[in-house]
C-alpha cells in the first residue's frame, strides 16, 4: 500500500482539475509514501508541492495530505500493525457511522487484497460524501501474484456510473522503470456498448495501475449490479461484440504546468502554428498512419528503417534511408512509429549506437499529445 511519485503527481492533477477536496480524508490502509528526494526534486511537482510537505519521517502519508488541505485524516486497516486509526474487516460491510463521512476516500493498493472485493468496493462508495472523490490506485496488469485481484477499467465504468457516482477520469499507468511511468487518459468507451482490450505497451514486462477518480452524486444502492455493456448490447441486438483500445497518452508533468501556469512551451506544443520538422523511424504501417494524420502539422524530411531491404524506396515520395545517416540530418526530433513494445529499444540504440541526443526521441504517443490528438488502435 503505498503512494509512488506518478499517484503523487495524480492526486495534485486532480485537486487542481476536478476541485477534489482533501479536507477529510480517509486511506483504506495506512498509506505509505514512496518517492525519493531525487525522484521529486527538478520537476513540475517540486513547484507546487515542497517535497517537505511530502516526505514524513515515518514513511507514511498524513503529511503529504495536510499539505493537500486534510483537515481529518483517518486510516482503515484489519490489523493495527501500521498504526490505523480504526480496525475494520473490509470483507463485512461497515456501519452507518461510517457511510458519507469523507471528502475523499483513497484506496491506494487495498481493495484487490480482499477476498470480498465487491463488499470492500461497496465500503468505499458509501464512506463517501455527496459531492465528495473516490480515488483509486489499483491492479490493471501484470501483477499476477500481488494480490487476489487486477482489474479491467471496464468494471470501474460500469459499477461507478450506474451506482451513484459520476466517473471524471479513469486513466492507466505503465511502469516502464523504476520509478517512471507513461499515462493514458481513457474514453469511456463503456457507454457504445464496447469493452476495452489491453496489453501492457512497454518491453519490460511491469506492472499496469488504473488510476479512477470518481464524483459522488447519489446514494448507493444496497445492492450492487451491473453487466459488461459490450454484452448488454449483443442481447439487445444493437451490435456485434467489438474489443477496441482507445487511449490518449498524457504526461502528468506537463499536464500540471498547464493547469499550475506553469507551461513551457516545446517544440512539440500544441499551440505552435509552423510544421516542425521530423525525421520517421520505422517505415511500417503506423508511418503511413502518421504521414496521412499530421501532413498540415509536420514537415517530414526522411524516413528510417534498420531492415536493409526498404532502403531506397519510397514512401509518399520520401526515400527510406539508414539509421546511419541519421547524424547527418538536421531535424527537430526524431519520431519513433513503430509499437511501444521496441521503442525504448529503439531510443537506447539511436543514444548509445548514433549519438542521437535524448531530448529529441519521442515515441509515436507523445508526439500525438503534443499535437492534441488520440492514437485508436
Amino acid at each position: 500500500m503505498g503512494l509512488n511519485i506518478s499517484l503523487v503527481k495524480y492526486l495534485v492533477l486532480i485537486k487542481q482539475r476536478f476541485g477534489v477536496n482533501y479536507e477529510k480524508t480517509a486511506m483504506l490502509g495506512r498509506q505509505n509514501i514512496y518517492v525519493s528526494e531525487s525522484q521529486y526534486g527538478g520537476g513540475v511537482i517540486e513547484k507546487i508541492l515542497a517535497y517537505e510537505d511530502v516526505a514524513q519521517a515515518d514513511g507514511y502519508a498524513e503529511t503529504m495530505f495536510r499539505a493537500l488541505g486534510a483537515n481529518e485524516i483517518e486510516s482503515y486497516d484489519y490489523s493495527d500493525y501500521e498504526g490505523a486509526t480504526i480496525l475494520h474487516d473490509m470483507n463485512v460491510p461497515i456501519s452507518d457511522m461510517h457511510k458519507e463521512r469523507y471528502s475523499v476516500v483513497l484506496d491506494g493498493g487495498t481493495l484487490e487484497h480482499v477476498f470480498h472485493y465487491l463488499t470492500a468496493l461497496k465500503n468505499a462508495m458509501e464512506m463517501v460524501k455527496i459531492g465528495g472523490s473516490l480515488i483509486l490506485a489499483t491492479p490493471c496488469n501484470n501483477y499476477n501474484g500481488h494480490g487476489f485481484y487486477q482489474f479491467s477499467p471496464d468494471l470501474f465504468f460500469t459499477v461507478l456510473e450506474g451506482n451513484g457516482f459520476t466517473i471524471e477520469d479513469i486513466s492507466l499507468a505503465n511502469n516502464i522503470a523504476e520509478g517512471k511511468y507513461i499515462t493514458h487518459k481513457l474514453e469511456n468507451i463503456v457507454c457504445d456498448g464496447k469493452r476495452f482490450l489491453h496489453h501492457n505497451i512497454n518491453a519490460y514486462g511491469m506492472g499496469t495501475l488504473l488510476y479512477v477518480c470518481a464524483r459522488k452524486i447519489g446514494k448507493v444502492p444496497n445492492i450492487l449490479s451491473c453487466y459488461q455493456a459490450n454484452y448488454e448490447a449483443i442481447w439487445k441486438k444493437e451490435l456485434e461484440r467489438k474489443d477496441i483500445v482507445w487511449f490518449r497518452y498524457y504526461e502528468l508533468e506537463r499536464e500540471l504546468e498547464a493547469l499550475y501556469g506553469l507551461e513551457e512551451y516545446r517544440v512539440y506544443s500544441k499551440n505552435r502554428q509552423d510544421k516542425i520538422k521530423i525525421v520517421l523511424y520505422g517505415a511500417g504501417r503506423m508511418c503511413v498512419w502518421f504521414m496521412n494524420r499530421f501532413r498540415d502539422k509536420a514537415d517530414i524530411i526522411s524516413i528510417v528503417d534498420s531492415d536493409i531491404s526498404k532502403h531506397g524506396k519510397k514512401v509518399d515520395n520520401i526515400e527510406i534511408i539508414s539509421p546511419k545517416e541519421i547524424e547527418e540530418i538536421e531535424a527537430e526530433g526524431i519520431v519513433v512509429t513503430t509499437s511501444n513494445r521496441w521503442f525504448y529499444e529503439i531510443k537506447n540504440m539511436l543514444i548509445e549506437n548514433l549519438h542521437v541526443e535524448e531530448d529529441r526521441i519521442y515515441s509515436i504517443e507523445r508526439i500525438c499529445y503534443y499535437m492534441g490528438e488520440c492514437i485508436y488502435s
